[in-house]
């Protein structure tokens, strides 16, 4: 059966709606009475939260509801992504910052409007007062001992240690050779950069209890079980649909806070 592929060219099918102007995003995905949703986010790397203030975004004419930390963080009953748990654990997690902020654009509120301009306009209004604190610029300041830790629920700013076996031929080798070269590489701080940002709908059948996704992702099957485990529903209950995706590289490997987090406000709609 392979061997009809190999060495062989194999045409591509999805070339002629991509010429022509007809492939199919999340943001092209419109629902009935659909709302969106923006972020609130931490302009600082780290911080200590004295006041989330929403009052003036809950005044403007279309916003549906703003959500805090305390509104949805308790919500979600599991975050562990696939391939986590050879790992022993998982990293801190948690949807808005609640108490404190850990990294420069970490959500803190997220307004619901019947409109993206309601939404982000209602956003621009909320007053957060961050007490700023010193930050964690590298890993080499992270390791030290007096460093802050970033999550201070954790003992330290280690995630996970991979120990390695004894290597007794190569210590010898090693040993043995008449110049050995002891170097330490930097690399900048980089993201990707897809055409197409992440995206997501969610849509709750609260009659069915099932929740539809369509979401710019690089697995869809990932996407189903964390939404599972966070909402503590069977996978049988949530269809994720992975629309065309305009890049990723990475990026869209597994689900961020703020696509859970809207999937979660669908639910609670």
């Amino acid at each position: 059966m392979t061997s009809r592929f190999v060495g062989q060219r194999v045409a591509r099918r999805e070339d002629a709606r991509f010429l022509t102007g007809r492939g199919r995003y999340v943001d092209d995905v419109a629902l009935p009475e659909m709302v969106h949703a923006a972020f609130c986010r931490s302009d600082v790397a780290r911080g200590r939260i004295v006041s989330v203030d929403a009052t003036e975004a809950m005044a403007i004419p279309g916003i549906t509801a703003v959500f805090v930390a305390t509104d949805l963080n308790p919500l979600v009953h599991d975050f562990l992504v696939d391939g986590e748990a050879a790992l022993g654990g998982h990293r801190p997690f948690r949807l808005l910052a609640d108490g404190d902020v850990r990294y420069a654009g970490e959500p803190v509120a997220m307004v619901v409007a019947d409109s993206r301009y309601h939404a982000e306009d209602a956003v621009d209004t909320i007053q957060v007062e961050i007490e700023p604190l010193p930050p964690v610029l590298d890993i080499e300041a992270a390791l030290g001992d007096d460093a802050p830790r970033v999550h201070p629920t954790t003992r330290s700013n280690v995630y996970q240690e991979i120990p390695t076996a004894p290597t007794p031929d190569l210590d010898a080798v090693l040993g043995a050779a008449p110049v050995r070269v002891t170097e330490t590489f930097r690399q900048h701080r980089y993201a990707t950069v897809p055409m197409e940002t992440r995206g997501v709908v969610a849509s709750w059948e609260p009659f069915q209890h099932q929740l539809t996704v369509w979401i710019s992702t690089q697995g869809p099957h990932g996407v189903r079980s964390l939404l599972a485990r966070a909402l503590d529903i069977d996978d049988s209950q949530i269809r994720v649909i992975m629309p065309d995706v305009g890049g990723a590289f990475g990026l869209k490997m597994n689900p961020r806070p703020e696509e859970i987090a809207v999937g979660l406000a669908s639910r609670r709609r």
